[in-house]
């Protein structure tokens, strides 16, 4: 699991374009941002998105409790990073009530040990780069639909679980 922000300022990569001309990719100058809570479940090929406002406590429990209602049935054992949100007593509490899923808090500084982040890093590319939205309602579409695209093999392969 882990939280990411897409602002309407789009990354820039590499294009093709003919020799001598230079391409130009529209911008914003607005500084709104799209803020997303992940989960990936690698060896299954299984993900999902949420959309909150914002990285604190408070979206961090409705997360647990959207990912237990989602997963209902399962032992979920959720690998998470070390910001103050995702420890303390409302967390511990939370996960009282939704015993069905476990947290497991990764080493500090250490994003590659996060399946979620290739996740990240693949709809960033594959969504956003080069590309002008004109506004965050329209990034979370584009990145939604992408996310509803990718199939199990390509999440398998992305997070190195082939």
């Amino acid at each position: 699991m882990d939280e990411a922000g897409f602002s309407l300022h789009p990354k820039l990569g590499l294009v093709w374009a003919k020799k001598g001309s230079k391409p130009k990719v529209p911008t914003a100058s607005r500084h709104q941002r799209l803020n997303l809570a992940g989960w990936v479940a690698p060896w299954v090929g299984w993900h999902g998105l949420m959309r909150i406002d914002k990285g604190n406590t408070d979206a961090f429990l409705l997360f647990l409790k959207y990912l237990h209602n989602r997963l209902k049935g399962f032992t979920v054992y959720l690998y998470v990073d070390g910001p103050y949100w995702h420890k303390g007593e409302r967390v511990r509490e939370a996960l009282k009530k939704h015993s069905n899923i476990h947290l497991e808090y990764l080493p500090p500084y250490h994003p590659e040990l996060n399946p979620q982040e290739r996740i990240w890093r693949l709809l960033r590319y594959e969504v956003t780069t080069n590309r002008y939205f004109p506004d965050i309602d329209a990034i979370e579409t584009a990145v939604r639909k992408k996310q509803r695209q990718i199939k199990s093999n390509k999440i398998r392969s992305t997070c190195n679980v082939n």
